[in-house]
């Protein structure tokens, strides 16, 4: 049901700015949305995360180009 928008209806998932970091499913990376990998995931494969925390707990690592943190 998630890919299933109307047209016109809301901005899409990619530009939600409430969720700062995404990970590609399978991968074993999570990025800050920033990242020069993210661009490479193709939108289907995205999982989006609110919180560092949040990456680490489905078990993803930080990403050592873009080295997600969050100000403590």
């Amino acid at each position: 049901a998630e890919a299933l928008s109307v047209a016109g209806d809301t901005a899409p998932v990619a530009d939600a700015p409430g969720e700062p970091y995404c990970a590609q499913r399978g991968a074993r990376l999570f990025h800050r949305r920033e990242c020069a990998w993210v661009p490479r995931i193709p939108e289907v494969e995205r999982i989006y995360m609110k919180t560092v925390a949040e990456g680490r707990e489905q078990g993803f690592a930080t990403c050592p180009v873009c080295e997600p943190w969050e100000p403590a």
